[in-house]
């Protein structure tokens, strides 16, 4: 989990990639102490890549959460938060 707060209102922009299978991770971002705000997965036959951008979003506390689909196995990533 990150968390991380904007002081103004706009995109937040995320960009996830990694070593391993397509379905392998997906990315969830809450407002923090709220519900889910957007959640995204990788399509089953393309890159082992999510992107997406939210253009406009309220100055507020958020945390970015990566989640594992497969527990039994350390899936190394990068993760780019722009915002």
């Amino acid at each position: 989990m990150f968390d991380f707060t904007t002081t103004a209102e706009g995109p937040i922009e995320v960009t996830l990639t990694w070593n391993g299978a397509p379905r392998a991770l997906r990315v969830q971002l809450y407002w923090a102490g709220e519900g889910l705000a957007h959640e995204d997965i990788a399509p089953p036959n393309g890159p082992s890549r999510i992107w997406f951008l939210r253009p406009r979003m309220e100055a507020a506390a958020y945390r970015l959460r990566v989640v594992s689909l497969e527990p039994d196995h350390t899936i190394p990533f990068t993760l780019t938060v722009a915002y």
